[in-house]
């Protein structure tokens, strides 16, 4: 219950940074900060993933933690990005709801 109250506030303020990403002029040091960030939530979801035994969610956590990696960036343009990480943000509140709902039952 602790991990996933945990993970859902990470959830909702990666979310926020994500949709805060939208708007323009953020330096570059602003997205690699962002990276870090998203690929470890992505990561600490991934983890919550094996523990529920949900082989789509972990799989689609570790394929964003993959996109969002910091140590080899992958290179999209701006407008790709902006559909990324609106999609990302989306995710992680899914996520995290679908985490709190599991631990309920």
């Amino acid at each position: 219950m602790k991990a996933a109250v945990t993970y859902t506030i990470l959830c909702a303020l990666a979310a926020i940074f994500l949709l805060w990403a939208l708007t323009p002029k953020h330096s570059y040091d602003f997205f690699i900060l962002l990276r870090f960030a998203i690929c470890g939530v992505n990561a600490i979801g991934v983890y919550l993933a094996i523990r529920r035994k949900s082989a789509v969610w972990f799989f689609l956590l570790i394929a964003l933690a993959v996109l969002f990696n910091p140590l080899v960036p992958i290179p999209l343009k701006r407008a790709t990005w902006i559909y990324v990480d609106a999609a990302t943000a989306f995710l992680l509140l899914l996520s995290a709801g679908i985490a709190l709902w599991t631990v309920r039952k």
